[in-house]
């Protein structure tokens, strides 16, 4: 049940407008580029603040669902997603532990109970900080450049990811290599992706933010 619930809240997390951009195949030599990019952002990046928006699309409806709320990041592993808008909802992950908590109710859940519990942490921490991700052997990554970003392809290999999704994308800014938005594709069709706004970085986090 914990497995179900914590998949379905980390996907209803992803969601945004389907992007405009005309992207092409990147050359060797800008695959290399984005690759340091992202990873010097990742290495300079000790904590995050921003707003997200959220569009989760279905793909059985035409209706889209709009949610609103804070992220907070520290470096290296911890993580705060609050719901503001349209309800109250806070998923904490912290080292090994996570915590999923509702105006009604909170639950934790140790993330070695489950390879896919882990494998989807690393896709929150790597969608958020892009560490981990871009280099990873979980996946095959296919470049891409347009005039305004980068936009990196990642389609999984191992199987607790495969069995929910058919494809990831990040988008990528080209000028800090910072993470502004992630697509997630899933295998029924459903997509859902984020959109990191008014993004503050290295600003002084307190970890009680993570424990409750």
């Amino acid at each position: 049940m914990f497995r179900t619930y914590i998949i379905t809240i980390f996907l209803s997390l992803l969601t945004c407008m389907t992007s405009a951009q005309i992207y092409r195949n990147a050359s060797i030599a800008e695959e290399k580029q984005i690759n340091e990019k992202v990873s010097a952002n990742a290495i300079s990046m000790k904590t995050m603040t921003c707003n997200f928006e959220q569009i989760k699309e279905l793909s059985f409806l035409n209706d889209k669902s709009i949610s609103k709320g804070l992220l907070f990041y520290k470096k290296p592993n911890k993580i705060r997603w609050e719901y503001k808008h349209p309800y109250s909802f806070i998923f904490i992950m912290n080292g090994e532990k996570v915590i999923l908590q509702s105006e009604n109710n909170k639950n934790e859940i140790n993330l070695n109970s489950s390879k896919q519990f882990q494998q989807i942490s690393k896709i929150i921490l790597g969608g958020v900080s892009g560490n981990g991700l871009t280099n990873s052997s979980d996946f095959h990554i296919f470049f891409y450049t347009s005039n305004e970003d980068y936009k990196l392809q990642l389609q999984p290999l191992k199987k607790e990811i495969k069995s929910l999704f058919s494809q990831i994308n990040l988008f990528v800014n080209k000028g800090d290599g910072s993470i502004n938005k992630v697509e997630m594709i899933e295998k029924t069709g459903d997509k859902t992706i984020i959109r990191f706004l008014s993004m503050k970085r290295n600003m002084l986090l307190n970890d009680e933010v993570f424990s409750h």
